[in-house]
């Protein structure tokens, strides 16, 4: 998708270069909606003015400027006094192309992520895999966007929580010998 010249310098709420894609796509759906016959008059009342030419609207100037998505490319650092060095990076993303954004987000963001001198935070990975999808193939995605991801811990859990205690086809007995495994470069 191309991105909307009106867009260009525009600060958005939310995080990551892809998002300036995303953000262009919805207002192109804005301004469609907005210009259809089928469009209910009090919003066709609202007079904003569609042509791509045009400056853009300062609410939806606002709107994209201040929209927030938790778990989207989400920065979170633990609120515990003693885990205050770990820092969360969240993202939903969920086929292999929202990985490798998530991914270049990641880069981004970690690269910006502390001073000369300071101690680096904690990186913890949190991976979840609906049982549709191929672990092997959105990790390698992720791995192929961000090359070195330089985490500390990686949690890997299970997405289905059954009635009966299983947990995606893994039994409770097979989760409860599960160790966490960490390695630090």
């Amino acid at each position: 998708m191309p991105v909307d010249e009106t867009l260009r310098n525009l600060k958005l709420g939310l995080a990551g270069a892809h998002q300036r894609s995303n953000a262009s796509l919805a207002l192109g759906l804005v301004r469609a909606f907005l210009a259809s016959e089928r469009t209910p008059e009090i919003l066709r009342a609202a007079q904003v003015d569609l042509s791509p030419s045009a400056p853009l609207d300062d609410r939806l100037r606002r709107g994209l400027e201040t929209v927030r998505w938790a778990g989207r490319c989400q920065i979170a650092v633990d609120p515990a006094p003693e885990r205050r060095s770990v820092t969360y990076y969240l993202d939903g993303a969920h086929t292999v192309e929202s990985l490798a954004e998530c991914g270049k987000w990641f880069m981004a963001e970690r690269s910006g992520s502390s001073s000369p001198g300071e101690p680096r935070p904690t990186r913890v990975l949190i991976f979840n895999c609906t049982f549709d999808r191929t672990p092997e193939e959105l990790l390698g995605s992720l791995v192929a966007a961000a090359g070195d991801l330089q985490i500390d811990q990686a949690i890997f859990c299970p997405n289905t929580t059954y009635r009966d205690g299983s947990k995606g086809g893994v039994s409770v007995h097979v989760l409860s010998k599960l160790t966490v495994q960490t390695s630090r470069r």
